[in-house]
């Protein structure tokens, strides 16, 4: 079209479609039937306006109005538009509207918009809109690729959990471009958010590199926990704005904080509740084998006394084989319960309550209590140990067990001998209103770190 565009004068084709655009084996490209060729610019006669094909003909050479080096541009930009498009050329008329003007951007989504600009000034009805001539189209030929690249992201949504507080959370995005001889250029921006601080003052979320240019790259997204509020879920987006048809894409955030620590965490509740239980059945269990022994109601007291020995005895015994394992802390509740226990024999035995021993049925009671006494022992112990080994606060562990298996037992032996009985009345109720006690106290104290965290979340960022 240069070459006939410049010639003196000119030869305007006037019917460039594809059905007139040959291709040798070789990719030479020719341009045939010149039989409704016009030679210099001016008005077609009348004769010849029907002369040319309809669609791939510019308005102006519809309507018998002058003919330039333009007109040509309009048959060749419908011409390349057929192609790309897929459109046959009889129905090329299905894009254009009652204006003259073209349709094709939806045809082709993954055209570079270079390309596509290109091509609707190849073919603008006006003709003072179009490129003057071939020479002006030439030059105007976007350097970028037909096909933009394009950006597929390993994910586009990304969690972050962070397990204590101020803690670096990173995690990483690989973003590819799989259409070749192009390259992909991107920049990273954290969308703005109504409730982080402005500017530069303190960026919590970063991405490195900031800026690419390859096909490949992994990006790494770093988020700095250390003023967020804790127990907090935090929802941001990072946009890529990159040299593709998109333009920008989103990449979505979620970061969760790790949660205010709770001074009652440090005791686990439910294994409290378990060892209260067993201590109740255990209780009931061996205090209704004491008392079932012997027929004489004279020697019941002979009977309980000789459990309670026992008893202390029991877990004297479990604490030597915990202490033997290297329990020590697990050795020492069980040593405090045989305390517990010899006291209570000290002061029956001093106050007069005791002053002889029934012989049968105050050594059956023993033996039942050193039996008893070893089984809740090491149970204890097992269960002291465990939490200790998930916690920290060892004295507070030792202490609500102890009170747990004291308010369970209390609770066991007072169905068997009533609760109308001094001793068992007492251990009951104080073990009860220490461990009420304790419970409240732990409850103010997570109250108080709660209260505390919140008032330190208002200088922090808001989720």
């Amino acid at each position: 079209m240069v070459y006939l565009q410049t010639r003196i004068p000119s030869v305007i084709h006037r019917d460039i479609k594809p059905a007139n655009i040959l291709i040798d084996e070789a990719g030479n490209v020719y341009l045939v039937d010149f039989g409704f060729a016009h030679v210099g610019e001016g008005e077609v006669g009348v004769s010849s306006v029907v002369k040319g094909t309809l669609g791939f003909m510019p308005p102006e050479q519809l309507f018998n109005r002058q003919l330039t080096d333009a007109s040509d541009l309009y048959g060749l930009g419908m011409s390349l538009i057929c192609l790309l498009t897929g459109t046959k050329s009889d129905q090329i008329g299905d894009l254009v509207d009652i204006s003259y003007r073209v349709s094709f951007k939806h045809l082709v989504p993954k055209l570079n918009m270079q390309w596509v600009n290109w091509l609707e000034k190849m073919v603008e009805p006006r003709l003072k809109d179009r490129f003057p001539s071939a020479v002006a189209a030439l030059k105007a030929i976007p350097a970028a690729p037909i096909r933009p690249p394009e950006a597929q992201f390993s994910q586009t949504t990304v969690e972050f959990k962070a397990k204590r507080a101020g803690e670096l959370l990173i995690q990483s995005v690989t973003i590819t471009n799989p259409i070749p001889e192009t390259m992909l250029e991107g920049k990273w921006e954290v969308e703005a958010h109504p409730h982080d601080p402005p500017g530069e003052i303190y960026r919590w979320v970063e991405v490195e590199p900031e800026a690419f240019s390859d096909n490949h790259v992994e990006c790494q997204i770093d988020i700095d926990t250390r003023r967020l509020m804790m127990g907090k879920v935090y929802q941001r987006r990072l946009l890529l704005h990159a040299n593709t048809l998109a333009k920008t894409y989103a990449v979505n955030l979620r970061v969760q904080t790790a949660r205010v620590p709770i001074q009652s965490s440090l005791i686990s509740y439910t294994q409290l509740c378990l060892l209260g239980i067993f201590s109740f059945v255990f209780s009931w269990f061996i205090s209704y084998l004491v008392l079932i022994v012997g027929t004489i109601a004279e020697t019941s007291k002979f009977r309980g006394f000789g459990g309670v020995v026992g008893g202390a005895i029991g877990f004297e015994c479990a604490a030597w084989l915990l202490r033997s394992s290297s329990w020590y802390s697990a050795a020492t509740a069980s040593t405090l319960l045989a305390v517990l226990l010899g006291s209570t024999v000290l002061v029956q035995v001093f106050s007069g309550m005791i002053t002889a021993i029934a012989g049968t049925a105050a050594t059956f009671g023993v033996g039942v209590g050193i039996f008893g006494g070893a089984i809740a022992g090491i149970v204890i112990g097992l269960v002291l140990e465990k939490q200790l080994l998930q916690k920290n606060a060892k004295q507070l562990i030792v202490a609500s067990s102890l009170l747990m298996s004291i308010y369970g037992a209390s609770l066991g032996l007072g169905v068997i001998i009533g609760f109308t009985n001094a001793f068992t009345l007492l251990l009951s109720t104080v073990s009860g209103l220490v461990l009420v006690v304790l419970f409240i106290h732990l409850q103010l104290q997570r109250a108080n770190t709660v209260f505390s965290s919140r008032k330190t979340g208002r200088h922090l960022i808001k989720p």
